[in-house]
């Protein structure tokens, strides 16, 4: 590192070859002292009414699609989908036109509370049987059987070396739900 400093970091430049695009004559450099005084604007600091607010947001919104090349969508369709419901994975809803959208949920925020309620019930229970008992008195849907066995799988998979508890709770599950065992 020494030696990278000594040799005045030559091998180092401070702009890249590829990304000095602009041309030495075509940048404009603005030095501005401390010292003098400078008109900060400050009627720019002051809320002002705007009497023609929405048609002037209208003309914002028709420029903006033009510029950004988006569909139908507005900004006021972003703040309705962020407050839907966390339930469901899909939704519909009706647009200004009255045509049905439907949201799917990408997050996977029920998928990831699943996971976190087992992992917490299988670090929580002292042996296999207790956790098998706390597992099923949940009633999870068929639908999360097979995200119940994967979670099982990578809290085995989770520890340095093999651990019984695991092994004998996969079996557990496999006597006591057939379609597990399939």
């Amino acid at each position: 590192m020494f030696a990278v400093r000594k040799d005045g970091f030559k091998d180092h430049p401070i702009i890249p070859e590829g990304l000095d695009l602009v041309e030495e004559e075509d940048q404009f450099t603005h030095m501005l002292p401390l010292e003098d005084e400078y008109n900060p604007e400050d009627v720019l600091n002051v809320f002002k009414v705007d009497p023609l607010f929405l048609e002037n947001e209208e003309k914002y919104k028709t420029i903006k699609k033009e510029i950004l090349d988006e569909g139908d969508s507005d900004s006021d369709g972003d703040d309705e989908a962020g407050s839907s419901d966390e339930d469901s994975d899909e939704e519909e809803t009706e647009n200004k036109d009255g045509e049905k959208v439907t949201i799917y949920d990408q997050t996977e925020i029920n998928l990831v509370a699943f996971r976190r309620t087992i992992y917490l019930a299988i670090q929580s229970s002292l042996d296999f049987e207790e956790c098998a008992h706390k597992l099923i008195k949940m009633e999870f849907p068929d639908s999360q059987t097979k995200e119940l066995c994967n979670m099982i799988l990578d809290c085995c998979a989770q520890q340095r070396t093999y651990e019984k508890f695991f092994g004998l709770l996969a079996g557990r599950f496999c006597m006591l739900k057939k379609e597990i065992g399939r």
